[in-house]
């Protein structure tokens, strides 16, 4: 068990964090997933629609977007798991994920947008 926590608190921080990763995982994957097989696109922010006369190959470009929130469930998950092994790396690499990862994300959605958006649509991603 040395390579594991020792102290208890340790141990709850980590299952409290893989469970909150987990929940949060959850609701994403379902999300993506129901997004995926839909014929409209997909919505990067809260309350905005991206109208079908937007885009220009929306399988291609949803697939892009679940491709990209898969990733970053990945590297949530993977910072979570650390958590096991050293508490303080664990939390410290999920939390620069969580906060990087965010900002990362806006950026590689507006590629996305900008690579399937059609030159009739009218752009409202401005980042």
């Amino acid at each position: 068990m040395g390579w594991l926590m020792t102290a208890s608190g340790d141990i709850t921080l980590a299952v409290g964090l893989l469970a909150t990763t987990l929940l949060i995982g959850i609701i994403i994957s379902i999300n993506t997933i129901y997004h995926y097989k839909r014929n409209t696109p997909m919505n990067f922010w809260t309350g905005s629609i991206i109208s079908s006369e937007e885009i220009t190959d929306i399988p291609a470009y949803n697939r892009a977007n679940v491709k990209m929130w898969a990733i970053y469930l990945v590297c949530l998950a993977l910072a979570s798991a650390i958590v096991f092994l050293n508490w303080i790396i664990g939390l410290s690499l999920f939390l620069v994920v969580l906060i990087i990862g965010v900002i990362f994300m806006i950026k590689v959605y507006k590629r996305i947008y900008n690579k399937y958006k059609s030159a009739t649509g009218h752009s409202r991603v401005e980042i």
